[in-house]
């Protein structure tokens, strides 16, 4: 994840950070784009199998960089307060299945324990997901990400609300 952000912070090219990210979220990512921008680049067989072109790890579709750079110029400003030095926040991670762990960070300038919630204090939740031996970005945020028509997302029993 922390290569992830890394990578946002750098230049071009960014394919790497979407092979970085699980299967699911970016078949959720690839659905969302082909319902905005995108729904010009839907082929004849459909959206369901656009999205799953664009949804592999290195899509060799003709719109990818389109859809890529548009999700990196968003990520970019989401996680701007991060000032590209994401650190991470102690305390409060934690594993939230068997394969998975949420993860916080926040700019070195608020490095340190922090109850929960963070008072005041700006931060990013990640969910992780551990895939043969490799850590990947299942989402970014305190809920999974569903693929569907439109895009959903679900609740983790027993992690805590984000309102």
């Amino acid at each position: 994840m922390f290569a992830w952000l890394d990578t946002l912070c750098g230049e071009s090219p960014y394919d790497r950070m979407w092979q970085w990210l699980d299967d699911n979220l970016r078949l959720v990512y690839a659905q969302q784009w082909l319902l905005g921008p995108g729904a010009a680049f839907i082929g004849t067989a459909g959206r369901e199998a656009a999205a799953l072109e664009r949804a592999v790890p290195l899509p060799s579709v003709l719109d990818f960089e389109d859809m890529l750079g548009a999700y990196v110029e968003h990520w970019r400003g989401v996680y701007a307060d991060l000032k590209c030095k994401p650190r991470l926040v102690v305390g409060i991670n934690e594993l939230v299945g068997v394969d998975m762990e949420m993860v916080i960070v926040t700019s070195e300038e608020y490095v340190g324990e922090y109850p929960d919630p963070l008072p005041g204090v700006p931060a990013h939740t990640f969910l992780t997901r551990l895939i043969d031996d490799e850590w990947f970005i299942a989402a970014n945020s305190r809920r999974l990400p569903r693929p569907g028509w439109p895009p959903t997302e679900e609740k983790i029993p027993g992690l805590f609300d984000d309102a």
